[in-house]
């Protein structure tokens, strides 16, 4: 008995607490689900509504889960991995690249926008960047 526990130690929880258990791992695997599939499509608009459909999470549930994972709400987290992969792309810029093509491909439809919401995230210029990295590449 001794042995069983030491290895399954759900066995000794009353029935109540596995179920609570095996929701909760279920719960975190949807919301892993969900975090791939924004890293997948975050050049396309997403919106609220959107996540809940894809995670079936209520939007109250939704901007829980993101607050107690990430400190803000869904959104919020979207527009930060935006901005950190605009930021890679700017740091690694392809020929063609452009600061508007970059910020596009993030899903930024506003040029004004995406430079603001940059600056004020890094602090510094995303013309600033690319125009750096421009250099280290010659």
């Amino acid at each position: 008995r001794t042995l069983v526990m030491v290895f399954c130690p759900e066995l000794g929880l009353p029935p109540d607490a596995r179920a609570s258990g095996a929701r909760s791992a279920a719960r975190e695997r949807l919301f892993e689900e969900l975090l791939e599939w924004i890293r997948a499509h975050l050049g396309e608009p997403i919106s609220l509504t959107a996540l809940e459909q894809r995670s079936g999470y209520s939007r109250r549930s939704l901007q829980l889960a993101f607050q107690q994972r990430f400190g803000c709400g869904p959104m919020q987290w979207i527009r930060r991995q935006r901005l950190e992969q605009a930021r890679w792309a700017l740091l690694h810029p392809q020929p063609q690249d452009s600061v508007g093509s970059i910020a596009s491909r993030y899903g930024f439809a506003q040029l004004s926008m995406f430079s603001r919401d940059f600056t004020s995230h890094f602090g510094l210029r995303p013309s600033e960047l690319l125009r750096d990295a421009r250099r280290r590449q010659d």
